[in-house]
């Protein structure tokens, strides 16, 4: 059962991905900024093996464990686990389709999977921090992030300091 979300939130630096295949780096960057570590987005491109109209295979995502992070990846998540992620102090990457948030109306007229950070949550939505944006946290409503999520099957990866 998804729960209601009540306010919480994770600061995190925003960085917009420099091209549409570049959310995953993106998103990357910005954990990585949260942790202390700046890298250029060129840099995680060419770490997670980005490719131009095809984007970044999130099981890449394991080649962020050489900064001294944990990333574990993909896993099938409610909105309770990220809620619990979030309380923890880890925003998490989720994988939605881009279409379904209905912000993306703006942005672009077609979908596909895209990657967006979770930061937190409000009493009627979920902060994201979308890449495609020039900044965030954006406030989406929860049943719009879900049916969004839900096309990934729920996927979520979480990348925290390694212990």
């Amino acid at each position: 059962m998804q729960t209601v979300p009540k306010s919480v939130t994770v600061h995190l630096p925003h960085r917009q991905q420099e091209y549409d295949y570049s959310c995953l780096a993106a998103c990357a960057r910005m954990l990585l900024a949260a942790h202390g570590i700046e890298k250029s987005e060129a840099q995680l491109r060419r770490l997670l093996k980005t490719r131009a109209s095809v984007g970044t295979h999130p099981v890449n995502l394991i080649r962020l464990e050489q900064f001294d992070l944990a990333v574990t990846w993909p896993r099938a998540a409610s909105l309770d686990d990220l809620r619990t992620q979030v309380e923890s102090n880890k925003p998490c990457i989720v994988f939605v389709w881009s279409s379904d948030l209905l912000y993306w109306e703006e942005v672009d007229d077609i979908g596909y999977l895209h990657a967006v950070i979770v930061a937190g949550f409000s009493e009627t939505g979920v902060l994201v921090h979308d890449p495609a944006l020039p900044d965030g946290p954006t406030e989406v409503p929860v049943s719009d992030f879900l049916r969004a999520w839900k096309r990934s099957g729920h996927l979520v990866a979480v990348v925290e300091k390694a212990t």
